[in-house]
């Protein structure tokens, strides 16, 4: 078993907050009436997920010490782009089928079950999905 020496995604991301942090701190300190609208702090993943928890934390500090309004937006996946999830290898592999058979540009979001997927779709957090025939009917009414 090999070790890697990278840190995991939350310290990464906590990293990059903090760093974002100093920087628009710096920026508030030298401009008085920077910035005139909301700040808009980007999120990549589902809102209650820990970077959403932490941007939020992170937005609060920010409007407490500069009365300058944060807004957390949250965008799973690439926005500029079509994304599909799958929570299934049957699944994957549909939508990877359809994306070469289809010639288009679409995301693979995976999800550790369709289930999890079905739900972001439905909160419009992913495009499609491709799911198995005991899925769609054990959600059919």
């Amino acid at each position: 078993m090999t070790r890697t020496n990278r840190p995991p995604a939350l310290i990464s991301a906590l990293i990059l907050a903090l760093t974002a942090a100093a920087a628009t701190s710096a920026a508030f300190a030298r401009a008085t009436k920077y910035p005139e609208k909301p700040i808009t702090f980007v999120v990549p993943f589902a809102a209650g997920s820990a970077t959403d928890q932490l941007a939020r934390a992170l937005g609060n500090s920010i409007t407490e010490q500069t009365k300058q309004a944060v807004v957390v937006d949250n965008k799973a996946g690439d926005p500029n782009k079509l994304s599909f999830g799958s929570g299934s290898s049957s699944s994957r592999v549909a939508g990877e089928m359809f994306k070469q058979m289809s010639h288009t540009e679409i995301l693979h979001v995976p999800y550790k079950s369709n289930p999890n997927a079905i739900t972001d779709l439905l909160g419009g957090q992913i495009d499609m999905m491709i799911t198995d025939t005991e899925q769609d009917v054990a959600l059919s009414p």
